[in-house]
């Protein structure tokens, strides 16, 4: 039950969030309250990966000029962010996937979810390796703002090898389910 009400809560504010945009007045602090109470080490963990990403959007947003703009889009981010880790990041003792089975959502989907959240780890060794491989054709995607001309570049490889782990790993899942191969001595039975 507790579960249920954590992730309904965590939605409440979400959708707070899109229905007011003065709704960040009372999302941010509530949750950073509710978190510094519940766990302020993965408060300090998560607003240490947060932080710079927020960073990076308001300089963009105030080379291209639009500096109010960037405010409004990080304070949506923030909210949201906060409102999703208020659900994510509670019960630091559950894994994600008994987290998802415990509030509710049915084994399919929740393994659905825990599984493309963590695939999303395995990104930032992928670009890395895009990158020097780019670096060695002599294609040298600078860092900040003007690696955005660059992005075709890291994106079009990047979704290639993505799908390729997807195939292998979907073949290793239907390979899993084969059923063994009988020997010609064995007994039918015995085979499934």
């Amino acid at each position: 039950m507790k579960y249920s009400f954590l992730a309904g809560l965590s939605l409440a504010f979400l959708v707070l969030q899109f229905i007011s945009s003065q709704s960040f007045c009372i999302i941010i602090p509530a949750a950073l309250v509710i978190l510094v109470v519940r766990n302020p080490k993965q408060l300090i963990r998560f607003l240490g990966f947060i932080t710079p990403a927020l960073g990076f959007l308001l300089l963009v947003y105030s080379l291209t000029g639009q500096f109010r703009l960037g405010i409004k889009t990080i304070l949506l981010l923030c909210g949201t962010s906060l409102s999703l880790q208020l659900y994510f990041g509670f019960y630091p003792e559950l894994s994600l996937y008994e987290l998802l089975l415990r509030s509710g959502f049915p084994k399919k989907p929740a393994f659905i979810i825990y599984g493309a959240l963590n695939y999303t780890l395995l990104i930032k060794p992928l670009v890395e390796e895009i990158m020097d491989a780019q670096r060695l054709r002599g294609v040298d995607i600078p860092k900040g703002p003007a690696g955005l001309f660059y992005l075709p570049a890291l994106l079009i490889p990047l979704m290639v090898r993505l799908l390729q782990g997807a195939e292998y790993l979907a073949e290793s899942l239907s390979l899993r389910a084969a059923p063994a191969p009988c020997e010609e001595d064995q007994d039918i039975r015995e085979c499934f």
